[in-house]
């Protein structure tokens, strides 16, 4: 079978909010697999993590109501396949389930206990779990995550610590970009930290986080 580009896009999502709007969450398209297509054994699982607030911010209180499809090109017996295309595929496996996701109001001591979770597993595991790890905490956009966006520096994992404070985009996480526009390690990175640093720094509102600023970005 073929889940498309990154492993993912075979599947489509719409959602009923709270207000009863409906919200088609359906990706630009079905894109071609960057990896040969997953085969499995008789009677072998597969599962794989999707990360729905990619797509959806979710933030209202209530239960939303999600529709999940999925249609997978398929080919049975075949096994050494580099790619399954309309030559050769056999079939079109397609499937729909629905979801009830209720949110809750904030609650920022549980929201510091996921983060603590996260990072604990971020730094026993690696590989395709960390990736996951990584981008599950760089995906809570609150204020609480900030120390531990921080922490993922040491880690060496600046890239999903930039993508996560500039998710949260407060005074408090601009400011701990700081220490990623002095990275050593990616240049890149840190040159698309200043440079967002720049563009904030008007709208800082904090005198002292926006002094840090203006004299990290000197630099």
């Amino acid at each position: 079978m073929d889940l498309g580009f990154q492993r993912q896009h075979a599947f489509t999502f719409s959602i009923i909010d709270p207000s009863g709007k409906n919200i088609d969450l359906r990706r630009r398209e079905y894109g071609i697999s960057d990896e040969r297509p997953l085969y499995l054994k008789p009677k072998v699982k597969y599962s794989r993590r999707l990360f729905l607030n990619e797509l959806y911010p979710f933030d209202d209180v209530g239960i939303y109501r999600i529709i999940i499809k999925s249609e997978l090109p398929i080919i049975i017996g075949k096994t050494n396949l580099l790619r399954i295309t309309s030559e050769n595929q056999g079939a079109l496996q397609t499937e729909e389930t629905i979801v009830d996701l209720t949110i809750f109001p904030r609650n920022a001591g549980v929201l510091d206990d996921k983060c603590r979770y996260l990072l604990r597993l971020i730094q026993q595991t690696d590989g395709e779990k960390r990736h996951n790890y990584l981008k599950e905490i760089s995906y809570i956009k609150d204020p609480v995550a900030i120390p531990y966006l921080t922490s993922l520096l040491a880690e060496k994992e600046e890239t999903y610590a930039f993508n996560g404070l500039m998710r949260i985009g407060t005074d408090e996480a601009y400011e701990g970009m700081i220490a990623i526009s002095q990275s050593p390690s990616d240049k890149s990175l840190a040159d698309a930290a200043k440079s967002l640093l720049r563009q904030k720094v008007p709208e800082i509102k904090n005198d002292n986080i926006r002094n840090k600023i203006i004299t990290a970005i000197a630099k």
